[in-house]
């Protein structure tokens, strides 16, 4: 999501600042208290100024994002990635923590060979065996949470196989299963095993599609208003961003004039 950090001041004459890596936004508490809670007829969208008008559209766009990640399966194994990567980071946390030597962040003792040995020996070799195979995991879970919804993926991993990737999602699907009590996790396979996952003109994954889809959303809002400005602006600030590459795909592949009035 886009959305860094919010901060509100509930003063009746509060202000509520909106930063996001794209657009940053002060509006008083009361635009925004009204702007987010009810759709803006014809006649109130003239009457509202620039500022009013972004905030209300990055508004839709983060509610877009709410709708799409808690209605999809897609949405959902996220949530649950990040459960688990939660969960095993605060148990590794805690273990290397037992051990009574000054330890920097966990992935720093058990990333290093002779750090990992010594914590393993001190904690015993059936509680060391967990501890090893559970950074393992989590290794591989953070590798598969990158590539789906990293941010500019497609450049550190851009030798990356779809052969080797769906071995990799295989074995954390099947550690996934293993936490939630799920038998019988499913397997994939891909037709070619040999080609890149971030191949040419394919250069996105999963938070590119995300966010394509809350800018359409941005953009159909504004053009129910026919607000040819609020519309440039979407367009151009897209076109420039990181997410050009998949927006202008879809642009070729759908019919956006049906949809949001625009080609």
């Amino acid at each position: 999501m886009t959305k860094e950090s919010s901060k509100y001041d509930l003063t009746s004459h509060g202000r509520y600042t909106h930063m996001s890596l794209l657009v940053s936004l002060d509006c008083d508490f009361e635009d925004y208290d009204r702007l987010s809670k009810q759709f803006v007829s014809a006649e109130s969208w003239n009457c509202l100024n620039d500022a009013q008008k972004q905030l209300y559209l990055t508004i839709r766009h983060e509610q877009d994002h709410h709708r799409l990640l808690n209605s999809t399966v897609v949405g959902s194994f996220l949530w649950l990635l990040d459960q688990i990567v939660y969960r095993d980071i605060v148990y590794l946390t805690g273990r290397v923590h037992q051990v009574d030597i000054y330890s920097p962040p966990f992935h720093l003792v058990l990333a290093d060979d002779t750090k990992r040995e010594f914590v393993i020996s001190e904690l015993g070799p059936t509680i060391g065996k967990v501890l090893d195979d559970t950074f393992e995991q989590l290794e591989r879970l953070l590798v598969i949470r990158e590539v789906l919804v990293g941010r500019r993926s497609y450049l550190t991993y851009r030798e990356l196989l779809c052969g080797d990737f769906a071995e990799q999602f295989n074995a954390a699907l099947a550690y996934m299963a293993l936490r939630l009590g799920v038998e019988d996790p499913p397997q994939f396979r891909c037709r070619n095993p040999r080609e890149l996952v971030f191949a040419e003109g394919e250069r996105y994954n999963v938070r590119d599609m995300v966010e394509c889809h809350a800018i359409n959303m941005e953009i159909g809002a504004a053009q129910h208003h026919n607000d040819q400005g609020q519309i440039r602006r979407l367009l151009e600030r897209t076109e420039a961003g990181s997410h050009a590459n998949l927006f202008s795909t879809l642009q070729s592949s759908f019919p956006f004039d049906n949809l949001c009035g625009h080609s």
